[in-house]
């Protein structure tokens, strides 16, 4: 069941306009996606990579990226939904913040699409040493919901 209500959100994204980090979101009422990351798992340039083609990336601030994320916006319900939580999630808020605030819009969930821990790891910033934040729904494979209750307590603590 899981898998087709994935499958579903995908495919209704499908004729979303996209906005980056240089568009507005212009005050429409529709929704739309807003790109977060475009970066394999680690982001570029990636950790330990001294390598010419990682060189301009620490050299240049400009020409790092972000791993791959994207949030859903939908202004109709003032809701955001993120689609991976990656390492980079703190700058990938950030930018988020910019174009829906969060006075305004409700984050209603993040989706994982697997287990590769670029699309995952920013999950700790969720807990209650950073952002410390309560009831947002991850949604996740049936195996690696498994893996949260049985290694990781999502549950809050007070």
């Amino acid at each position: 069941m899981y898998l087709r209500f994935v499958v579903a959100i995908f495919a209704a994204l499908s004729g979303l306009p996209t906005l980056s980090d240089e568009s507005e979101t212009g005050g429409s009422e529709e929704a739309f996606l807003y790109v977060l990351g475009v970066a394999q798992d680690a982001g570029y340039p990636q950790a330990g990579c001294y390598q010419p083609h990682c060189m301009e990336g620490w050299k240049d601030p400009q020409l790092r990226r972000g791993a791959t994320s994207i949030a859903l916006v939908d202004p109709e319900v003032k809701a955001k939904y993120l689609f991976e939580a990656t390492p980079n999630l703190p700058a990938q808020l950030y930018a988020l913040e910019l174009q829906v605030p969060s006075q305004q819009y409700s984050l209603e969930g993040v989706f994982l699409s697997h287990a590769h821990i670029g699309h995952y790891g920013g999950l700790i910033f969720f807990g209650h040493e950073a952002m410390s934040s309560k009831n947002i729904p991850v949604y996740a494979m049936p195996r690696m919901h498994r893996l949260f209750k049985e290694q990781w307590t999502l549950e809050s603590t007070g």
